[in-house]
């Protein structure tokens, strides 16, 4: 239980204070109170877990049941909203964050997904009944997925889409991080103009993190080094259209 423990705690980055964690320790105590002898004192623990599960259920929103079979590297990002059916599977390297139902699709049919390696189910988004999923795939924000999702996939839209997820050259991984390919005069290095336009070459980011979240603060991070901006303090950045892995944003000025 204690290796366990202290796996979870590294998945969560070292953060004692994460949500996801504290469900993650009473969820370990959970399944390691099956094998208490005797069963008087079983029982006991049993309660305690009862209890213990109760309580994080109310503090933290989320409802991860000791009958879950989880993979290792599971992590829990953010809280709330966040309800696993006792019937789901999850392999090693699975991430979920808040509003996320992984459960059945009938009540009268007990059978939750099957989740494969490295899955990423991203805010908001449902998963439900007798599917599988597959390994390397990312559920999208809202997404409402009913069937099954093969390997390598991207799952977005209700009902869910299945998009063919891009894999990472061995060249674009030699390139490293993603750079800016190019930048609009516009606005650049112009103290009296609120934006400007960049186009961003991000080779294998939806291997990543899809969503132009994450995309535009990848971006005003960028431009914030300087170089072709010309020193231009970003805000924020908008994704004004994407094309495989090239993204063009609006960023506004700080």
């Amino acid at each position: 239980m204690f290796s366990n423990i202290r796996q979870d705690l590294r998945a969560h980055r070292g953060d004692w204070s994460a949500q996801g964690f504290w469900v993650l320790v009473v969820y370990r105590f959970g399944r390691w109170r099956y094998g208490v002898r005797p069963a008087l004192l079983r029982k006991l623990f049993s309660l305690q877990y009862k209890i213990l599960f109760k309580c994080v259920q109310i503090v933290t929103g989320i409802e991860l049941p000791c009958e879950v079979p989880i993979g290792r590297n599971f992590t829990i990002d953010h809280f709330g909203g966040i309800i696993i059916s006792e019937y789901a599977t999850f392999g090693d390297d699975c991430r979920i964050r808040q509003g996320v139902t992984v459960g059945l699709k009938n009540v009268d049919e007990p059978k939750a997904p099957v989740i494969g390696n490295n899955v990423e189910i991203c805010a908001g988004a449902k998963v439900m009944g007798g599917i599988s999923i597959g390994n390397n795939v990312v559920i999208g924000a809202n997404a409402v997925v009913i069937t099954d999702v093969p390997d390598d996939s991207i799952a977005v839209g209700i009902p869910a889409t299945i998009k063919p997820r891009r894999r990472v050259s061995a060249h674009e991984r030699r390139k490293g991080p993603p750079r800016l390919r190019e930048l609009s005069s516009r606005g650049a290095g112009k103290r009296d103009v609120p934006a400007v336009i960049v186009t961003l070459e991000m080779p294998g980011i939806l291997s990543n993190a899809p969503g132009s979240q994450k995309v535009g603060k990848l971006a005003a991070d960028r431009v914030g080094e300087g170089g072709a901006s010309g020193g231009f303090r970003p805000l924020s950045a908008e994704v004004v259209s994407e094309d495989d892995a090239t993204y063009t944003l609006k960023i506004e000025r700080r």
